[in-house]
């Protein structure tokens, strides 16, 4: 159940910056642009910091992270995840993410995780609760979803 606390090895934090690294340079090499107006001074944080959220829920799971999978979901082919080093982070969902996957909000920094919670895609796409136009402070308009309102009981399975 969650909050869940996961603290990942030296091993798993290298194997996590490893792929956010290929993951920046396979971006730079086809010349991509940020995405949700986040600008280029944080591209490699992004993707770093989203792969140790990644790898933390592929811990929790006991399932093999392979880094960036294609076509499915970020963990197992079926979980998307979103990672902030903030633990007051919302979760961050967007019109044209999949509705019919789990997001996984994971929070921490330096290898100390914590698993917040999760919600359907369908379900934080609701308008009249979580949209909202972020303006300077955060990258684009979208669905922010406050911890409070994550699922904390399990994860769905496939």
């Amino acid at each position: 159940m969650f909050p869940a606390k996961i603290t990942l090895s030296n091993i798993e934090l290298m194997a996590a910056a490893y792929e956010g690294v290929r993951i920046q340079c396979r971006k730079r090499m086809k010349k991509s642009k940020p995405t949700h107006s986040a600008g280029h001074e944080n591209d490699w944080q992004y993707a770093i910091q989203g792969s140790i959220g990644e790898i933390t829920l592929a811990r929790y799971l006991n399932v093999f992270w392979c880094g960036a999978p294609q076509g499915g979901g970020d963990v197992d082919g079926f979980y998307e995840v979103r990672c902030s080093m903030k633990h007051n982070a919302t979760l961050k969902v967007y019109d044209e993410n999949k509705s019919d996957a789990p997001y996984v909000l994971i929070t921490g920094i330096n290898g100390d995780m914590i698993i917040q919670g999760w919600m359907w895609g369908h379900e934080a796409k609701n308008r009249s609760l979580y949209w909202r136009d972020s303006g300077e402070r955060c990258r684009s308009e979208g669905y922010f979803i406050p911890i409070k309102d994550l699922n904390k009981g399990e994860l769905p399975k496939r």
